[in-house]
């Protein structure tokens, strides 16, 4: 959806700039989270 690499996405998730949640090994990340940090890099 970001068009980003799997390094980046990481980074962003630990960085806390993308909420998401783990569900045993797999990130869990609601869309809201992503257009909430679209918006928020953009406006």
């Amino acid at each position: 959806m970001l068009r980003i690499g799997r390094s980046k996405a990481y980074q962003l998730l630990r960085s806390g700039h993308i909420k998401a949640f783990h569900d045993g090994r797999v990130w869990l990340i609601p869309k809201k989270s992503v257009i909430e940090y679209v918006i928020g890099r953009c406006g």
